[in-house]
C-alpha cells in the first residue's frame, strides 16, 4: 500500500480511508476490471444484429482489445483475483460468469441454429474465453500486428474452433 501510495503521490492512509486493507483494494480492481470487460462485451453483442456468427466475431474482437488496452490490469483481474477471500472475490466472480454466460448463449444458440458445430460447446468456450488471457504476457504493440489486425485473428480463430458455417 506505501508503494502504491508513493506511485499516486498520495499518503497511505488516503487509501485506507477508501481501503481497509490490501485485499478490498485488489477486490475492487477485479470488480472494476469485470465490470469494464462486461460492459464492452455487451456492447459488442449488440453489434452482431442477432447472428451468432457475427455476435460471437465482435465479442472475441472485443475480449481481445480489451487485453490489448489493459494488459496490467487484465493480468490483476485474471491472475490474481483468486488470492482474494470468497467474500471480497463475490461480486468480481459474479461478473466474470456473466461474460461467460454470454459466450455460451451466443455458443448454444449459434449451434441449435446450426451455424457452429463445436467437437464439445463447454470445452469450446472455455477455449475460447480463454485465447485472451496471455495477451497480456505476451503481445507488444510494435512487433508487427496492430491490435485490431490482432483482434481480427483471434475471431476468426475462434469462429474455427466452433466450425463456423455462413
Amino acid at each position: 500500500m506505501r508503494d502504491l501510495a508513493r506511485v499516486l503521490e498520495i499518503q497511505p492512509s488516503a487509501l485506507y480511508v477508501s481501503f481497509p486493507s490490501k485485499d478490498h483494494l485488489l477486490a475492487e480492481l477485479v470488480r472494476v476490471g469485470h465490470e469494464v470487460h462486461l460492459d464492452r462485451l455487451r456492447k459488442a453483442l449488440l453489434q452482431g444484429n442477432g447472428d451468432p456468427v457475427e455476435q460471437l466475431r465482435a465479442v472475441v474482437r472485443a475480449n481481445t482489445l480489451m487485453h490489448v488496452a489493459y494488459p496490467h490490469l487484465a493480468i490483476i483481474v485474471n491472475d490474481e483475483m483468486h488470492a482474494l477471500p470468497s467474500e471480497l472475490l463475490g461480486p468480481g466472480l459474479a461478473l466474470r460468469r456473466q461474460s461467460a454466460a454470454m459466450l455460451s448463449d451466443i455458443i448454444e444458440r449459434g449451434t441449435a441454429m446450426k451455424r457452429f458445430t463445436p467437437p464439445h460447446p463447454m470445452v469450446t468456450a472455455a477455449a475460447i474465453g480463454a485465447m485472451s488471457l496471455r495477451i497480456p504476457h505476451w503481445y507488444r504493440e510494435g512487433d508487427g500486428i496492430e491490435p485490431e489486425a490482432l483482434a481480427d485473428i483471434q475471431a476468426e480463430l475462434a469462429l474455427r474452433m466452433l466450425g463456423a458455417r455462413p
